[in-house]
């Protein structure tokens, strides 16, 4: 690419710099709703000598002050409003400086007033001359003031390059800082330059007298200059510059690092070329040490990362080897950290700072004065200093080479052990993790371990699905081989055993029991309690309910709270099913809600946030009509799509419990809710009056339904549920007991839980298998952990991990003397 394209395709990029559109104050001049000010009977070049030329305080005055101060401008602006429009703008001016570090409050002297064609009839108004100033004030109580900042004066540039680009019309600049000094700046004679320039234009004209006080980026502008190829005299000029040619033709191509990415870099830096003045890690000692070996390069990272410690350390490196160094900051908070750092270590006057009220003429010469006038600094006995650092730093070496080799045959390192173990202890909470004790674990090379882990995650995941096994209802079974037709089989057989159970006597005992009245001895007793079951039968239909799961009066309130949810539900949905479609009430928007409730609610964070922008598209995308952009709107809609969701979960959190009361009548979704409604207000009376004492709980639990005397047996075999079950005996049950010779009540309510829950035994086979294939790797002491801890369907694995890291940890420690003597304390002191 010739120097001419280059310079073709600059001259264009510093033109799209330009914002040349309405919205740009510098070319539509209006004033703004609570702040900036203008002068109602203005004097546009008394104000410019009182400012730049006298250096005098200027102050705005209402328009029912009678003060004739000669350095007042009036306005028509009542007191409170005047004061009120100061301070929002000495405010927003005191930000944007600390922010960006630009002033951009100026007082604007003169006025184009013009149109965009001559069938306009909207008049515009641009600025013409720009003085630079900063309100100031004694104290709360007193009257704000502006004075010049003593930066350099502008002209309208964009309005200037406006008028030339639309309307032909070249119109003049101000004289140039190296032509004259500000103050002696003509401001009549140029606005008559620029009436001359515009005079044929129809309808334009110039308000010599306008004063206005407001906000005008320049930043934009500054590059604009900054890109002007006749300002670079040096080194063969803009276009030759090597950066610029790489941009526009050659692209970037830089040298190899001269340090690897897995390289040693004390064998790289020698400690007395070093000169890093703050910390640095690994990885920023080797971008300062690419930057001084004259690499150019993007360093980048989240906040925290250590961008401004190395930006401190490469000005060092920098000032060390005498070169100069431009440090630039979008935000004037990254130029302050850096400086703060410098100045802690004695290199802050090495610096001249070249933003905000630093920019000043003055500031800049004295603060070379002051820097010429210090003496030398000294560093006698840095030698000594330099032999101990080589002995401190051997001695953290050799603890890095043992903390980063593999230990033995396991392809594991101390420090990954170390991380290991940390990252276990943060997600599975390593501390209260059982131990384990596991033979020869500090040894297994890679492949071994890892089909061992694999045959620990198998069991895990078996455990997931079925829960403890020493909890489980066939936790006593030992089969591992589960057939087509054998769960129809166990089926089979536990009905057998309960048609032996379930008889006329037993059912009386259960219900006297639950009355609690004496066993009934005949018929005649158990007619006399079904007739006390009559007190309820008023009730709705209640069959397959169990009274009995709400004798807790937690559970009660769960109930209470289950129907508050389903008519909050119900009232969410009739409120608005019309305006969101059916799909919103499952989306995921919670990440949107944190937007809008933030950045939402800050207009400026609205105005620079596309996060903010997607989200209001997002959210109105869930509508069935697009509402308006208003953010309060947006917000109460995804809080009753959040509410929505957090009751229907609260509805499926409780549905256990629901099932467990309700029986049948508990359908999820397809529940029959008025019904539901009924049975549980009725269930819940009939447990206050029993609350009251007006009859025993149990009467509310008992079940009224008497079996056929004619089905009693005296015997029941059991024999044949125990065999096909494969059943051990004592992991099923505890202190001697068998399924034979259980209590004919309790081993009733057994069966019962078996024949329910038949297709359970999968599980225990699927364990069994599991189980046997970790012995068959050793790994006894895994099963009996799984079988025990209630954990373990979601932390074995951690447990697994935990034990191998930490018994190759304690062996690298064993056998390598750095790594037992080491210390914390001492090795953050070395």
């Amino acid at each position: 690419m010739t120097t001419d394209s280059i310079a073709e395709r600059i001259e264009v990029s510093r033109t799209e710099l330009l914002d040349l559109s309405l919205r740009n104050p510098l070319v539509n001049y209006r004033l703004l709703r609570a702040k900036g000010v203008e002068a109602s009977d203005g004097d546009s070049a008394k104000v410019f000598r009182d400012l730049v030329r006298d250096n005098k305080l200027v102050r705005f005055t209402d328009a029912e002050s009678k003060s004739t101060a000669a350095n007042n401008i009036a306005t028509a602006e009542t007191p409170e409003q005047l004061d009120r429009r100061l301070l929002k703008t000495y405010y927003d001016a005191n930000t944007l400086i600390q922010e960006q570090g630009v002033n951009t409050l100026f007082v604007a002297l003169g006025m184009v007033h013009w149109y965009e064609s001559d069938s306009s009839d909207i008049e515009r108004k641009a600025p013409l001359i720009l003085v630079p100033v900063q309100l100031e004030r004694a104290d709360v109580n007193s009257k704000f003031g502006m004075r010049y900042s003593g930066e350099d004066l502008d002209a309208n540039i964009a309005f200037i390059q406006k008028v030339q680009q639309d309307f032909g019309i070249k119109m003049p600049s101000l004289p140039a800082d190296d032509e004259s000094d500000a103050e002696d700046l003509d401001v009549g004679a140029y606005f008559a330059k620029v009436a001359s320039s515009i005079e044929g234009m129809k309808r334009w004209s110039v308000d010599d007298a306008s004063v206005v006080l407001g906000f005008f980026s320049f930043n934009k502008l500054l590059m604009y200059k900054d890109l002007d190829s006749e300002s670079w005299t040096e080194s063969g000029g803009l276009l030759e510059r090597g950066i610029i040619r790489a941009l526009f033709e050659t692209g970037f191509r830089e040298a190899e690092s001269e340090i690897g990415e897995n390289a040693f870099l004390d064998d790289h830096l020698d400690a007395e070329d070093v000169f890093h003045v703050v910390d640095a890690d690994s990885s920023q000692a080797k971008a300062i040490h690419d930057v001084k070996s004259g690499r150019s390069m993007v360093i980048q990272g989240p906040p925290g990362t250590g961008k401004s410690q190395t930006i401190t350390n490469i000005i060092a490196e920098g000032v060390a080897q005498g070169k100069k160094v431009l440090f630039v900051a979008e935000k004037m908070a990254a130029l302050e950290v850096v400086k703060h750092r410098l100045d802690s270590i004695g290199l802050g006057d090495a610096c001249l700072e070249l933003h905000s009220n630093k920019t000043q003429k003055r500031a800049v010469i004295d603060d070379i004065k002051r820097t010429l006038e210090l003496g030398e600094p000294h560093t006698d006995g840095i030698d000594d200093d330099f032999v101990a650092l080589n002995q401190i730093r051997n001695r953290l070496n050799s603890y890095a080479v043992a903390v980063n080799t593999p230990v033995g045959e396991t392809g594991v390192t101390p420090y990954k052990a170390y991380g290991e173990l940390l990252r276990i202890a943060a997600r599975d909470g390593g501390e209260d993790l059982p131990r384990l004790r596991l033979a020869e674990i500090s040894s297994w090379v890679p492949v071994d371990y890892q089909r061992k882990a694999s045959v620990v995650s198998e069991l895990q995941t078996v455990l997931g699905s079925m829960g403890s096994p020493n909890r489980h209802m066939f936790r006593g079974s030992q089969r591992q081989l589960i057939t087509p037709t054998f769960v129809d089989d166990l089926r089979d057989t536990i009905a057998a055993a309960l048609d032996s159970n379930e008889t006329l006597f037993a059912a009386g005992c259960d219900l006297s029991g639950a009355l609690g009245l004496k066993k009934p001895e005949n018929s005649g007793d158990v007619s006399t309690m079904l007739a006390l079951s009559e007190h309820f039968s008023g009730a709705p239909d209640v069959g397959g309910v169990k009274l009995s799961a709400l004798r807790r009066k937690g559970r009660r309130q769960d109930m209470r709270s289950l129907l508050k949810c389903h008519n909050r539900l119900a009232q969410l949905h009739s409120e608005y099913d019309t305006v969101l479609k059916s799909e919103a009430w499952k989306t995921d928007v919670d990440e949107m809600h944190v937007v809008l409730t933030t950045t939402g609610r800050s207009f400026l964070k609205r105005l620079f946030s596309s996060e903010y922008k997607s989200v209001r598209s997002a959210v109105q995308g869930l509508c069935v009509t697009k509402p308006s952009g208003d953010v309060d709107q947006l917000i109460t809609l995804l809080e009753a799509i959040l509410e929505e969701q957090l009751q229907r979960q609260e509805i499926e959190d409780l549905s256990p419990k629901a099932e467990a009361a309700l029986g049948p009548w508990w359908m999820g979704e397809d529940t029959d809710w008025q019904a539901v409604s009924r049975i549980v207000e009725w269930a819940l009376a009939l447990l206050e009056e029993a609350d009251d004492g007006k009859f025993p709980h149990k009467l509310a639990y008992a079940v009224s339904e008497i079996i056929d005397d004619g089905k009693l047996k005296n015997l029941i075999d059991i024999t044949a549920v125990e065999s096909i079950l494969e059943l051990d005996n004592p992991r099923q049950f505890r202190d001697d007991e068998t399924l034979s010779s259980m209590a004919l009540e309790k081993q009733r309510s057994l069966l019962r839980k078996w024949e329910r829950g038949v297709n359970n035994i999968r599980e225990v086979a699927r364990f069994n298998l599991a189980a046997s294939m970790a012995e068959e790797e050793d790994l006894r002491a895994v099963v009996d952990l799984a079988r025990r801890w209630k954990e373990a369907s979601n932390r074995l694995s951690a447990c697994f991990e935990k034990a191998r890291y930490s018994a190759i940890l304690s062996r690298a420690i064993e056998e390598r003397a750095s790594l037992a003597e080491f210390d914390t304390g001492i090795h953050q002191q070395r």
